[in-house]
């Protein structure tokens, strides 16, 4: 049997605390930007659609790693929320 290469789970499992989106950025294949290609953007080996790193950081206080990044295929950049006014947090939910 193979191992899946995704593995769907609950949003609230892995941040039961929530969480809050700090940046998005294009996911840069390696190898493209190694040969110097003019679109050195990595996409989704099954989709072929254009992935996104967006950086998240976890709201829970006893996390190992406070910062992560989350690949997420789109055509074209997520859209920031909004943050909470008052606050440089933007919450998020995945």
């Amino acid at each position: 049997m193979a191992i899946p290469r995704r593995i769907p789970v609950a949003f609230a499992d892995v941040f039961p605390n929530g969480a809050y989106v700090l940046g998005v950025e294009p996911s840069n294949d390696f190898e493209k930007m190694r040969a110097k290609a003019p679109d050195p953007q990595e996409l989704d080996k099954e989709t072929g659609v254009r992935l996104w790193a967006v950086r998240i950081m976890d709201a829970d206080p006893t996390a190992r790693t406070a910062e992560l990044k989350v690949k997420i295929a789109a055509e074209t950049a997520p859209a920031l929320p909004e943050p909470i006014p008052g606050t440089p947090f933007r919450p998020v939910e995945l």
